[in-house]
């Protein structure tokens, strides 16, 4: 193996690590951004629920 096509080796080694790692630092970031809207979501819920007990059951009887 000459020294041109070891270089060209390592350089697919080293593109395949760059990709797979950025795929994975992707997935994690989305699946954060994910988390962090279902919080908002359910606290938006929440709201508009409101916390007063009497309300929740006058909307229950509803």
């Amino acid at each position: 193996m000459t020294l041109i096509e070891a270089l060209f080796a390592f350089s697919i080694y080293v593109t395949l690590i760059i990709f797979f790692v950025s795929l994975l630092t992707i997935q994690n970031r989305s699946m954060y951004k994910i988390k962090e809207n279902r919080k908002e979501n359910q606290k938006i819920e929440l709201k508009s629920r409101g916390d007063d007990p009497k309300s929740d059951l006058v909307e229950d009887l509803r």
